[in-house]
């Protein structure tokens, strides 16, 4: 069956003419130039997207369009004689598009395979003033059954199934309570077999005992008692039995939509075949260097974010190619190559990551070139210049600031390329590798994650939070002994493996006390990597590991560069996620681990907020500065917690379900053990009568959301507990 090379073209045109022909009517019916603009995009989308399928005349019509609503684009109103011919446009191209579903053969290299000099299939010219007799349409199965969807809202999708995934581990956790009550049914049913049997007639054998339970004989409450008895733990086996397999099946079925949702961010690596086929015959013809992009590996899936960020690589790595790569034909006759240089595009996938890799048949990486040119700019002295090598021109390039090229032209000459690419790589935590040789060519492979959603973690508790470590930038974990400890004023330092790494304390990172851990000497750290830099890291236990959504920190959460994100647990709690790569910095550069006394602080502070942003932004407040932190979802259930444990100060949310903050302050204000706790409302009510109402009510300081500011927090609570 031949391949259908425009079945994507197809869709995202039809979406494209969709757009066009409602703009057109809008324009007609007075819209302005904010609508011609959009207009302008959309064409001009169109067109790029033509020409890279090699479609000439659809690309020239939407350019016309193009030209018909530019002296426009800054304000006035479209002539209304104007319409007819922008519709007629439009028309226009419908047809040449619905001629496409029987001119997409496959044919070697067809669009977004083959290089700039291999053209597609053309469709008839239809006129302007052709009028079809019923609207151009596409089959609705293929419109309807390959379609585009808001990442975001796959995003939201996959949040909620990966939650209910977190949430049925805690009834799954609940489903062990009922094993003492399974245990007790048993042991009962066994102790009033036991006095059965010792009540039994003599020589009744257990077989008649246990069968005269079965219908348990009333006049005897030994009897009954154990056929109750039975009854209770057949019932609650057979309880344990369906939930347990309610449970599997629950989870199963969650596992595969999370597989499904997860898949629906994913984007085919051939999205971006297009845009470089595009750019190597731009390059190719500004260069005057005939060259063809060949490409493969476009079935491999990343996650649209990354790949938006390898497009911009690639697009680079592309230019260079030609720009730096590919000589000149007549060069390349000398050398014995054919005229037409060759650049490969190919994509592959590498367990959890994809391998891009753009290779030219080129003359290679000039090192003498790179390094006449690091003289230039004063990067070099004599002494390094004649030390200089394959491997420093590679640094050099990737460093950026660095160009072969005497002057700029529009393709190349500004030094900018493969620091974009690294750029790229470190954004995604990927790599950059080079390798070339003089007179073949060069490769240029860059790795990347396939998506950045689901985090491997591993959990280690410190204090009395629990953080996640992304298991990619954990090398080793290791007990360690006082002995291989070095303490010092300016940092500590600790020998694992006969190596010796900073070391920095998980409790100290975030202000707390840690744990009683250093049990007969004994420490426990986390040997972290990031790049070719390593530190460790105490934490007072380990906790497993498991798969976790790590979802952005609110934007005004002040927490240090440590921190990368945040994953809920079972019960809603954010965990803080590290930033590895900040540890290790923090570590090579700031107080290590410190045997000192930890300075006093307040007592632990109570968060009440029905929303879990809210939760999540003011508890990273607290605990960036140093304070431990307690949460509760509603004021009902913050008095209970009140009165269980003795808080420094209450941070309540004025509008909850149930008893709001100005009840839950009054609340406290008449109870004796609390009234002297201080209450800090935080709500989006900033009237005066609301500040007025709260500071009524007995609270200490009203910061409206609104207004948020996490110092004035910060100034408060120093104000009222230090």
């Amino acid at each position: 069956m031949a391949k259908d090379l425009y079945r994507y073209f197809r869709i995202e045109s039809r979406e494209l003419l969709e757009g066009l022909s409602a703009g057109v009517l809008a324009v007609e019916a007075g819209a302005g130039a904010d609508v011609v603009v959009r207009l302008l995009r959309l064409t001009h989308t169109l067109k790029g997207a033509a020409r890279a399928v090699r479609q000439p005349d659809i690309a020239e019509d939407a350019h016309a369009i193009e030209e018909i609503l530019l002296p426009w684009r800054a304000g006035g109103v479209v002539p209304a004689d104007q319409i007819p011919a922008l519709l007629a446009k439009v028309d226009r191209i419908a047809l040449a598009i619905a001629a496409l579903d029987d001119a997409s053969v496959a044919t070697p290299g067809g669009p977004g395979v083959a290089g700039p000099g291999v053209a597609g299939p053309r469709v008839a010219a239809v006129s302007d003033s052709a009028k079809p007799a019923v609207a151009p349409t596409a089959p609705l199965e293929e419109r309807f059954d390959t379609i585009r969807i808001d990442i975001a809202e796959a995003e939201e999708v996959l949040v909620g199934v990966l939650e209910s995934a977190s949430q049925l581990s805690a009834v799954r956790r609940d489903l062990q309570a009922l094993d003492p009550a399974r245990r007790l049914a048993t042991a009962l049913r066994a102790r009033l077999a036991q006095r059965h049997a010792r009540a039994a007639p003599h020589g009744t054998s257990p077989d008649t005992a246990s069968r005269d339970t079965a219908s348990p004989d009333t006049t005897s409450p030994d009897t009954a008692a154990l056929a109750v008895a039975t009854e209770l733990v057949e019932r609650l086996d057979d309880l344990h039995r369906r939930l347990e397999q309610g449970l599997d099946r629950t989870e199963r079925e969650l596992i595969e939509t999370r597989d499904r949702a997860t898949r629906l961010r994913l984007v085919d690596a051939s999205a971006i075949f297009s845009t470089i086929t595009r750019t190597a015959r731009d390059a190719s013809t500004a260069l005057g260097r005939p060259a063809t992009l060949h490409t493969a590996g476009g079935g491999v899936h990343l996650d649209a974010h990354v790949l938006v960020g390898v497009r911009q690589a690639m697009i680079h790595l592309v230019n260079n190619a030609i720009a730096h790569g590919i000589e000149p034909a007549r060069v390349r006759s000398l050398a014995g190559k054919l005229p037409e240089g060759r650049v490969e595009v190919t994509v592959e996938q590498r367990g959890t990551h994809a391998l891009f890799r753009c290779a030219d048949d080129g003359g290679g990486v000039q090192v003498n070139d790179v390094r006449d040119a690091a003289v230039r700019r004063g990067l070099l002295d004599a002494e390094a210049a004649r030390a200089f090598t394959f491997d420093d021109a590679v640094q050099l390039l990737l460093r950026g600031g660095i160009s072969t090229t005497p002057t700029a032209d529009a393709v190349s000459g500004r030094g900018v390329g493969l620091d974009v690419v690294r750029d790229i790589a470190a954004r995604f935590e990927g790599r950059v590798h080079i390798r070339s040789e003089a007179g073949r060519g060069t490769v240029v492979e860059l790795l990347v994650p396939m998506t950045l959603w689901s985090l491997g973690v591993l959990e280690v508790h410190t204090g009395n939070i629990v953080v996640l470590l992304p298991i990619e930038g954990i090398r080793a974990v290791a007990p360690v002994a006082d002995g291989d400890i070095a303490w010092s004023p300016g940092g500590s330092s600790v020998r694992v493996e006969g190596e010796v790494y900073p070391l920095v304390s998980l409790a100290s990172l975030f202000g707390l006390s840690p744990g009683p851990v250093r049990r007969q000497g004994r420490h426990t750290v986390v040997l972290l990597q990031a790049g070719t830099t390593r530190c460790a890291l105490e934490v007072d236990r380990l906790l497993g590991t498991r798969r976790v959504v790590m979802r952005p920190l609110p934007v005004l959460a002040p927490v240090d560069d440590i921190v990368a994100g945040a994953a809920l647990d079972a019960e809603g709690t954010p965990n803080p996620v590290l930033d590895i790569a900040a540890v290790v910095r923090l570590a090579h550069t700031g107080p290590g681990l410190s045997r000192g006394a930890t300075p006093a602080r307040p007592g632990p502070m109570l968060v009440i907020d029905d929303s879990l942003t809210t939760r999540m932004l003011e508890q990273s407040i607290l605990e960036s500065a140093g304070y431990e932190v307690d949460l509760a979802v509603s004021a009902e259930a913050g008095l209970l917690r009140a009165r269980a444990r003795r808080y420094s100060v209450f941070i309540v949310d004025v509008e909850m379900p149930g008893m709001d903050g100005f009840a839950f302050v009054a609340e406290t204000r008449a109870d004796a053990d609390l009234r002297d706790i201080p209450a800090i409302l935080v709500t989006s009510r900033g009237s005066p009568e609301d500040r007025r109402r709260g500071l009524a009510a007995g609270a200490h300081a009203y910061v409206v959301k609104s207004e948020f500011d996490q110092e004035q927090l910060l100034a408060i609570l120093r104000g009222l507990v230090g």
